[in-house]
């Protein structure tokens, strides 16, 4: 219960981290994405931990774009 609250997922890492290393590895490799975020927050995370992390999220892309309502044809460009 208190992962649930805490917003951990099976992987005991929070939501926001896995969020925070997925957008900065879209900008910067996954070495220096793990050097900043250890530098600011103490964690050492592993490049496989991070690749995981992109690679489990991304299973859930489709689905999340399946549930968003087609566009109206009126605003369609």
């Amino acid at each position: 219960p208190l992962d649930a609250a805490l917003g951990l997922g099976s992987d005991c890492y929070s939501d926001f981290l896995r969020e925070i290393h997925e957008e900065m590895s879209m900008y910067v490799p996954y070495e220096k994405t793990e050097q900043l975020l250890s530098h600011l927050l103490g964690m050492h995370l592993s490049k496989r931990a991070l690749q995981q992390f992109v690679i489990t999220d991304a299973d859930d892309v489709e689905s999340y774009y399946d549930q968003q309502p087609a566009p109206d044809v009126t605003d369609e460009g």
